[in-house]
């Protein structure tokens, strides 16, 4: 055949020859099969992950945590790399940190999953500083910084009063006036 080439494509595990093509044809490269990998798994808090460490993991490979002495796992030992390229299931999170002079309101159990939150308030005469609401990422750990509850020692202000001694607040804390 005048003005013809022949084709080598690759495939998995080798070659393989086309029949001639026309030199006018126009070759187009497109990817045989799209593999999705999972990324390396999230780390734990007092624990680790068996097995190889790898950059990334092809679907179906399953990894395990296991804990550190005098630790015990909350939560799925193992997890898969599904199809998609996302793992099974995501790490639990750990109960949040109790804050001084304050509270925790919502569903309270010992481990999170995913996407849960949980809120915090201060006991009366306190002021919250940061963030009420946390909520556990799929990294097995909680966004947001954990609040401060400050305690609000101002003097109460009458009409026509004013302030008899200096005091400092942190940043963060308004303070407003009303009348009464």
């Amino acid at each position: 055949m005048p003005n013809a080439l022949q084709m080598i494509r690759a495939v998995h595990g080798g070659s393989k020859v086309s029949p001639f093509v026309s030199v006018s044809s126009v070759l187009i490269c497109t990817p045989l099969f799209l593999v999705l990998h999972c990324s390396k798994p999230a780390d734990i808090a007092h624990g680790s992950l068996s097995g190889l460490a790898k950059a990334f993991f092809t679907p179906g490979t399953a990894v395990s945590y296991i804990c550190e002495p005098g630790f015990s796992l909350i939560g799925t030992a193992s997890i898969y790399c599904t199809q998609s390229g996302a793992w099974s299931r995501p790490p639990p999170c750990l109960h949040p940190p109790n804050i001084t002079n304050g509270k925790l309101k919502g569903n309270i159990s010992d481990t999170f999953s995913y996407g849960a939150s949980v809120s915090y308030s201060c006991n009366p005469g306190y002021s919250l500083v940061g963030d009420a609401l946390i909520s556990c990422t799929a990294s097995g750990t909680w966004r947001n910084d954990v609040p401060l509850c400050y305690l609000c020692k101002c003097q109460r202000l009458f009409k026509g009063s004013s302030l008899t001694e200096k005091f400092s607040l942190p940043f963060h804390i308004l303070v407003l006036l009303k009348r009464l």
